[in-house]
């Protein structure tokens, strides 16, 4: 029952010492609720705060503790940074794997001068260029080109066909035979001494020259009946008979000791013999050619 009097004491002394309203320093104060502010400012600062770092540690923030700030990438106008920043957004980020990680660790153990530096671009080929490249640019392949073996005025041995190209063979000699694709030129035609002698007619473009004193095509069909006649079984075999009868195994479709056939006429088309007379009558030494297809397919050296 004591306590009740004297807690009532005090409450009425506390109450007197209480600053009455409107008395005081205090009183020059505003309260928050007498202020007249704008609702819209506290809006404007949370939007133009960035999200990511509404969370952010103060010790954590760029410029505090030394931490330098990084600077804001400019933005890309125009229509180069509209579609940079659409491939941006749309390029998945590629984890990095074991390998990755493992690749990293033995390159920064290195030494920077003994790292791998990124390997230089092959050079563009400068060569053929495909089809297209063919159509407008002219070509541009670098096909080899034949190269003479011989001056048009140099002697050639015997049994021997030199290469000679660059050079106008009707101008230095007389066409004298032709058969099929192939010339046969003279340079001093009724003479009976050696000379210079040339074919054309190669796919390479360019002519074959020879010297002697005769020389005269001879057909497929001459050499079969020489070769199947009756007195074939006497002649020896030379290497352009075994050529010629490895191509008219395939041109004409019968076995190598057959004759031709029916296809003689279209072996003839690309085919022919050349006899080459050393000297003029009583010849102790002759060659023989075939010519097949624009090339020379074989020569041989026969004698008495």
């Amino acid at each position: 029952m004591r306590a009740a009097p004297i807690l009532i004491c005090l409450a009425v002394a506390l109450s007197a010492c209480a600053p009455q309203p409107g008395t005081g320093p205090e009183a020059e104060v505003p309260t928050l609720s007498q202020l007249d502010m704008d609702s819209a400012v506290g809006q404007a600062e949370i939007a133009a705060t960035p999200a990511d770092t509404a969370d952010q540690p103060l010790s954590d923030a760029p410029g505090v503790g030394g931490r330098p700030v990084e600077p804001e990438a400019a933005p890309e106008g125009g229509l180069l940074g509209f579609f940079r920043q659409r491939a941006e957004a749309a390029a998945p980020a590629a984890p990095e794997t074991s390998a990755d990680r493992a690749r990293d660790s033995v390159l920064a153990s290195l030494p920077a001068e003994t790292r791998a530096q990124p390997a230089a671009p092959a050079p563009a080929a400068t060569g053929g260029g495909g089809f297209l490249a063919g159509l407008l640019g002219g070509g541009g392949g670098n096909a080899p080109t034949a190269q003479s073996e011989v001056g048009p005025n140099e002697a050639v041995a015997f049994g021997r066909m030199a290469r000679l190209c660059g050079v106008d063979v009707g101008r230095l000699a007389t066409a004298i035979e032709t058969h099929q694709r192939y010339r046969l030129y003279d340079t001093a035609p009724g003479q009976t001494s050696p000379r210079n002698w040339y074919i054309t007619g190669f796919d390479d473009g360019c002519a074959r020259q020879f010297t002697a004193a005769l020389a005269l095509f001879g057909t497929v069909e001459t050499h079969e009946s020489l070769r199947y006649g009756a007195a074939s079984s006497d002649l020896p075999m030379t290497a352009t008979d075994s050529a010629y009868k490895d191509v008219k195994s395939r041109v004409c479709r019968v076995g190598r000791n057959a004759p031709c056939g029916a296809r003689l006429a279209r072996l003839d088309r690309t085919s022919v013999f050349v006899t080459v007379y050393e000297s003029f009558g009583g010849a102790a030494r002759w060659m023989n050619a075939f010519l097949h297809d624009g090339d020379v397919a074989a020569i041989d050296i026969a004698s008495n």
